[in-house]
């Protein structure tokens, strides 16, 4: 496990939430939401197997699969 870093959470492709997340730092999402995605100051990654249906907002987003909603960053 030394290759995860302690400030890096990741959430995986066979998770699936219905509702909002906050994070801080940095955060690699995989998964299926039907919801928001938010942080004040955060690194967001939606991994290429990613379905977000909703809003998210971060200082810096990387998108690499499908986000149906509006993305506002700071950056």
């Amino acid at each position: 496990m030394a290759d995860i870093l302690p400030n890096k959470n990741n959430l995986s492709k066979d998770v699936e939430i219905k509702g909002s997340l906050k994070f801080e730092n940095e955060f690699v999402f995989d998964g299926n939401l039907q919801g928001q995605i938010s942080s004040v100051d955060g690194i967001l990654t939606v991994g290429e197997n990613a379905d977000v249906g909703g809003e998210v907002k971060s200082k810096t987003v990387i998108v690499k699969g499908k986000v149906h909603g509006n993305i506002t960053v700071q950056e």
